[in-house]
């Protein structure tokens, strides 16, 4: 006979909630004190940034939030992490998580490409890659997200530093390895 918790949870189960896109644009959230109109349809931070909470008792630390990047294809590798099945023997673009479900340290995915080809409503097809900071569109468009989430300003990725310019190499070649 399966062991229920007091809530009927079996015992030693773990339990993903995630959304699959933003909310719609009638709908207001407030984050941060700041209310945050829905998206949903378009590349935006408010059209593509979701809720994600996992539950699993006596393993993941109660309360604990990871701001960590994690993407879709990150999925696969973690559940199959979890019932400890070999990765190698999956061909997958994700980075599993699992260590950071448990709180171990661990490397945090570095940057999440998008091929967004939406086959409802009258949204366009758009390529980018994105870290907590920029997005670089495949069309050039670049964007400081962690100031700009709504991405009213495009920069100039010439007016900026460096490293800045670094990066943005770095998220062409991304690009164009997804062609």
């Amino acid at each position: 006979m399966e062991k229920l918790d007091k809530e009927g949870i079996r015992e030693n189960t773990l339990i993903l909630f995630v959304g699959d896109n933003g909310t719609s644009n009638k709908v207001v959230s407030i984050q941060n004190s700041v209310q945050v109109r829905g998206d949903k349809g378009q590349t935006t931070d408010a059209g593509t940034h979701v809720p994600f909470i996992a539950n699993w008792k006596g393993t993941i630390h109660h309360g604990e939030v990871n701001s960590n990047l994690i993407d879709f294809t990150d999925f696969l590798p973690t559940l199959l992490q979890v019932a400890n099945i070999s990765i190698d023997r999956v061909e997958t673009d994700g980075v599993g998580f699992y260590s950071q479900l448990i709180g171990k340290i661990s490397k945090p995915r570095d940057w999440v490409f998008c091929h967004y080809a939406p086959n409802w409503g009258k949204f366009k097809n758009r390529r980018y890659v994105h870290d907590k900071k920029w997005k670089l569109y495949e069309n050039g468009e670049f964007y400081d997200i962690s100031k700009d989430k709504a991405e009213q300003y495009s920069l100039n990725i010439e007016d900026q530093s460096l490293a800045v310019q670094e990066r943005v190499k770095e998220f062409k070649a991304i690009l164009k390895e997804y062609q």
